[in-house]
Order: structure tokens, then C-alpha cells, then sequence
């Protein structure tokens, strides 16, 4: 009987250690696992402070869907980079008519943002109308003329890349016409026309560029529009008018003939028909612009504009690796031999400022 009770009795102690020692070790595990997520949580708070963007709020607005590849994408990309890079609040809202950008940049103005930022020079005219209201708020656009005591003009010159691509695209044709196809009747996208028109007629007097606009995301008028151009002659077509490009691209495969851009690298996905393109880098651009506005360095001209471009990372000429063994040596020598007259202005190339002044018309060609 004694050894029963004896048995229990050291049974209960070595139940009563098991409970002890799982209660004494919990609260050791519960302190290593605090402690850790508050090491990180730490750390994070420490590298956001570190970035000069804190607490700054950043608005941009888009002409069209920034899940189509195009113009909205690369710069939605692209200040996407910035607001990593940076640490400010980014805001991506699509404003494509008079009304909508003027609706969403007065919400934003009113919002308190920082920066508002139109991704293309038609924005500027809207943005003018009541940036002086709002003299906190800094008023950007890419591209255009418009400008303001708060308002500015972030000026690229892939223009001049544009120019060079007519003038490659003069010696591949063979019928002597050529055509460009815009999305948008604003300074902004009639000089890159222009300037594609200049490089062709640069190469030979002769030869005709035939411009037409279409809405930028409508594939079937661009399908059309591209296929009646082909059916006038048109050889080679240079286009630039976003999601809308899917319609140009489309017809150039049908007729087995060639294109180029200035936006997107369209010669990787596109290397039987891209033979060459102007590819626009705004991860390089938007993210350097807005640390210099951040960090009260903007370098901003007499004009009221913050200028970069080939020199700046901002663009270049891309050749399909499909093709470029099949140009012709006076086609693939073009960037070279004409690259520094070009960046150096001793060959002029339109801007947004001389359309709007009259100096150049897109659409010259197209009556004769």
C-alpha cells in the first residue's frame, strides 16, 4: 500500500515538472518571436525616413490604360521607379479628355498633393487655367509649352531619334511614300510626325510622308487607317498612338512591309516588321526629374523648362536583331554618321514649340 502511494506520489511530481518547465519556456518563445518582427519593423521605419520623398504626395495622370503597352505604361513604369526610389505617395489616375484632366488635377490640387504631373504636353493648356490657384502644388507636364510661375515642361528630345528613323525609313522604301500615324492632334504628337516627316524629305526632297490622327485606343481605326495608307502606296509607316499601335502592327504583317515607333522596344516582339524604333527610357527620366524637383535642385531653363534626353539616357535607336543583318550599310550607318549634328541643333529637328508656331505641318504632304 505504501509503495502505491509512493508510486502516485512521485507520478504527480513528474507531471506537476512537465507543466512547470512548458509554462516557464513559453514566454521565452513569445519573446523571440516580438522581437523580431519588431527589429524589422525598425529597420523599415528607418530606411522610408532616409528617402528625401517622405509625406510628399505625387499625382500622375495618363492619357489611357497603363496596362497596354504604350505611352501610359512607360511612364506610369517610370514614376513608378521614381516613388521606389524616392519614398513619395504616388497616385495613377487615367484623364484622357479636357474635362477629365481638368476633374481629377483640381481633385488633387484640392487633395493638397505636392506634384501633379501630366504624361504629355496637352495637359499643360488645362493645367494653365488654374495652377495660380495653387501655388503650394507644382504643375508638370511631358512635353507641351505651356508654362507658369508653377507650372513647368519636362522637355525630351526623342524627337531627334524620331528624325533619324524617317530618315532610315527614306532609303528602305521603294515606291518614295511613306506615312504617319499619330494619336492625338496636339503639339505634343504632331512634331514627332514632323519630325519623322523632316528625316524622310531630309534624305530625298521627293519623297512623301502622308500623316493621319486617330483615337489612341482604337485598334480597328488605326487597322484601317494603316491598311488604306498601304493601299495608297505607303511603304513604310512610322506610328505613335498607344494601345492603338496593335491595329497599325496588324496591317504591316498582312502586307509584309515595315514600321517604327517612339516608345516602346517594338523590335523584340515585333522583329519582322520593326526593323528599327526609338525606345524612350522614363525609368531613367521621370525618377532623376522628380529628385531634382525633391530635393530643391530642378534645373529649370528661362523658358520654364527641365530638359534631358539622348545624352541623359532618356532615348535611343534599337535595331531588330532579326533584321538589322538584312539592312542595307547605309541604313544601319544613319545614327552614326548624323547623331551629333542632330543633338547639337546644326540639323534642326521640329519641336512642340514650332508646330505650335507654324513653323512645320504634319499634314503637308497629304493633298499633294
Amino acid at each position: 500500500m505504501k509503495l502505491n502511494r509512493m508510486i502516485a506520489f512521485v507520478m504527480v511530481l513528474m507531471f506537476a515538472a512537465v507543466l512547470f518547465a512548458g509554462c516557464a519556456s513559453e514566454p521565452v518563445a513569445e519573446e523571440t518571436t516580438t522581437e523580431t518582427p519588431a527589429a524589422e519593423g525598425a529597420t523599415a521605419t528607418e530606411d522610408t525616413a532616409a528617402l528625401p520623398g517622405e509625406g510628399i504626395k505625387v499625382g500622375l495622370l495618363v492619357p489611357d490604360s497603363i496596362v497596354d503597352p504604350g505611352w501610359s505604361q512607360t511612364g506610369a513604369n517610370g514614376m513608378k521607379t521614381a516613388e521606389a526610389n524616392l519614398g513619395f505617395k504616388l497616385s495613377i489616375v487615367e484623364a484622357a479628355t479636357n474635362d477629365e484632366i481638368k476633374t481629377e488635377a483640381l481633385a488633387m490640387a484640392e487633395d493638397g498633393y505636392d506634384y501633379i504631373v501630366g504624361h504629355g504636353g496637352q495637359y499643360g493648356p488645362i493645367f494653365a487655367e488654374f495652377c495660380a490657384d495653387y501655388p503650394d502644388t507644382i504643375f508638370l507636364t511631358q512635353g507641351g509649352t505651356s508654362v507658369a510661375d508653377n507650372l513647368h515642361v519636362i522637355s525630351e528630345d526623342s524627337t531627334r531619334g524620331v528624325f533619324l528613323c524617317g530618315l532610315m525609313a527614306a532609303k528602305m522604301s521603294k515606291t518614295g511614300m511613306t506615312a504617319a500615324i499619330i494619336g492625338g492632334e496636339y503639339s505634343q504628337m504632331l512634331k514627332t510626325a514632323c519630325g519623322f516627316r523632316e528625316g524622310v524629305v531630309y534624305n530625298n526632297p521627293d519623297y512623301k510622308c502622308i500623316t493621319s490622327v486617330v483615337a489612341s485606343g482604337d485598334v480597328n481605326e488605326a487597322y484601317e487607317v494603316a491598311t488604306a495608307m498601304i493601299q495608297q502606296g505607303c511603304d513604310f509607316i512610322f506610328f505613335d498612338c498607344n494601345s492603338a499601335n496593335a491595329g497599325i502592327i496588324k496591317a504591316l504583317q498582312e502586307n509584309g512591309l515595315y514600321g517604327c515607333g517612339s516608345t516602346d522596344p517594338m523590335q523584340i516582339d515585333y522583329p519582322n516588321q520593326i526593323p528599327f524604333t526609338v525606345v524612350t527610357d522614363y525609368s531613367n527620366s521621370y525618377p532623376s526629374v522628380m529628385e531634382k524637383f525633391i530635393t530643391g535642385n530642378a534645373d529649370i531653363d528661362d523658358r520654364g523648362y527641365i530638359v534631358y534626353g539622348y545624352n541623359d539616357g532618356q532615348w535611343d535607336i534599337f535595331f531588330s536583331d532579326t533584321l538589322k543583318d538584312k539592312l542595307p550599310e547605309d541604313v544601319l550607318s544613319v545614327k552614326d554618321t548624323y547623331i551629333d549634328d542632330v543633338i547639337n541643333d546644326v540639323i534642326h529637328v521640329p519641336t512642340a514649340a514650332d508646330v505650335e508656331a507654324g513653323l512645320y505641318d504634319a499634314f503637308v504632304d497629304n493633298n499633294k
